[in-house]
């Protein structure tokens, strides 16, 4: 699957997906959407700061692999960068 997108939501989610197509029904099909967050925590022993990239399924408890959203709960769609997708693709 070659086309990964980040989708930034209305209510704060940033999520990676493969984009299966729009509907006529006025929605988005995502193909294995996971929600991903970047945490920074200090490092004790360096005494800097480190990020941390986590990533789950955000149809956590669901054994659906493609999901529909409405387009108008979408902000964005931008180009995810390889770092993203590689932990994507490991997932």
């Amino acid at each position: 699957m070659e086309n990964y997108r980040i989708l930034k939501l209305k209510n704060g989610d940033s999520v990676i997906a493969g984009l299966g197509g729009v509907t006529d029904k006025n929605t988005v099909i995502l193909e294995r959407p996971m929600q991903f967050k970047t945490m920074t925590v200090m490092d004790d022993r360096s005494m800097g700061v480190r990020d941390y990239l986590l990533v789950r399924n955000w149809a956590e408890y669901s054994t659906d692999k493609n999901v529909e959203i409405p387009n108008d709960s979408i902000l964005a769609i931008l180009t995810p960068d390889e770092k993203l997708m590689m932990v994507y693709d490991l997932e």
